[in-house]
């Protein structure tokens, strides 16, 4: 080939290939530049074409690797170094191998197809290498559990001993009479028993790591009031059914003078309102609250007169947990089919050694050389109750 029309060319072929690198596909060039392209390439077919385009051939695939890695791309074939322009030591630069390439020889002119489309995917990118991002929300659902309403039913108080004792009367005659001028005054009689009710432990613990405190800001905050719920639960349930056997308190339910009402044929409210009067009339105290099973609850919701009129109110209406006027603490902790009534707040008390405490420590085992972290949550409280009689258990509802 004539050294001049070699030269235009190269020169060619880097022009054309600079405008491949820009637009790989050719329906995306403005129409100018795909003018442009066209007579540059029909002006290149022209220079390049018969004998003297094979004397070149034996480079194109040099060329080809090069065009199809653009990210671990090579240095340029027969260069000395990586990038577009210049010639290395061969005499070859990107536009001599270009022209020689099956990328321009494949070019058709009539249908202006891309040499792009010619390059071999080799490993192809998408979605399931790079995910699109997704940001988490900062919401966080915990588990399920059950609402703590139980023991807000009783008074609260303060010890600072590891038992509570008080006296409790256990014999009451009550001898007042009207007494004759002169005569012998009638003799009542009192007697007492120390009760002595011991303070237990609820506690719970969690390992976690020293890493997910420092780098999830939310995470000890989250965990730490999990932990005290978890605590808070079991006191909710202890309070109710703990046997007293150490280290359970003594729950209302497993007291040897609660009372027990049947509910027999009896409508669950009736039950309940005659637990009411056994209250006052064998505990001496005006029952103030009820815990039910939320099961147990729903069944008294849905209580309707003999023309379907719902006695509790439309459901349409979130109407308050009530029965004859004592609020309902509806909760799991108590059996399904068991009521208790009782005197909560007068005949009752929760007495608290220490309120929830939470503490973090790496000295468990060896958690200090491995950057873990053991917290802790409990609490010391013990369960006074006054006057068993002032509670009553509704069975079968």
């Amino acid at each position: 080939m004539d050294p001049a029309k070699r030269e235009k060319a190269i020169a060619l072929g880097e022009e054309v290939g600079a405008i491949f690198r820009r637009y790989p596909v050719v329906s995306d060039m403005p129409a100018a530049v795909a003018r442009e392209l066209e007579g540059k390439m029909a002006e290149l077919t022209q220079l390049t074409e018969g004998k003297h385009l094979d004397e070149l051939r034996g480079e194109h695939s040099k060329f080809d690797h090069w065009m199809n890695d653009p990210v671990g791309r090579p240095p340029q074939p027969g260069g000395e170094g990586g990038g577009s322009g210049g010639r290395g030591s061969s005499g070859k630069g990107i536009g001599e191998l270009f022209v020689t390439s099956k990328t321009f020889r494949n070019y058709d002119a009539g249908t202006k197809s891309s040499p792009s489309s010619e390059i071999e995917l080799k490993t192809l990118l998408d979605t399931t290498g790079w995910a699109p991002e997704s940001p988490r929300l900062g919401r966080i659902e915990p588990g399920v559990g059950r609402p703590l309403n139980v023991i807000d039913l009783f008074a609260q108080g303060d010890t600072r001993n590891n038992s509570v004792p008080y006296m409790r009367e256990t014999t009451t005659t009550n001898a007042a009479a009207e007494t004759a001028e002169a005569a012998a005054k009638p003799e009542s009689a009192l007697a007492f028993t120390e009760i002595d009710e011991p303070v237990r432990t609820i506690a719970t613990v969690l390992p976690i790591t020293a890493q997910l405190l420092e780098d999830v800001s939310a995470s000890r905050a989250y965990v730490e009031g999990r932990l005290a719920y978890f605590v808070r639960q079991r006191l909710d349930a202890q309070v109710l059914t703990g046997d007293g056997a150490a280290p359970n308190l003594r729950g209302i339910l497993n007291r040897i003078s609660l009372q027990t009402q049947a509910k027999g044929v009896d409508p669950t409210p009736d039950a309940i309102g005659k637990a009411m009067d056994l209250i006052r009339v064998n505990g001496g105290y005006e029952p103030d609250g009820i815990v039910m099973h939320p099961s147990d609850w729903q069944d008294v919701r849905h209580l309707r007169t003999a023309d379907g009129i719902y006695i509790w109110g439309s459901p349409a209406d979130s109407n308050p947990a009530r029965i004859w006027g004592l609020p309902v603490a509806v909760s799991t902790a108590i059996t399904q089919g068991t009521a208790l009534v009782g005197a909560f707040r007068t005949a009752a008390m929760l007495f608290w050694r220490s309120q929830m405490q939470i503490a973090i420590s790496d000295s468990h085992d060896d958690f200090f050389v491995k950057n873990k972290l053991m917290l802790r949550a409990e609490v010391r409280v013990a369960l006074a109750c006054f006057r068993e009689e002032a509670f009553c258990q509704v069975a079968g509802v």
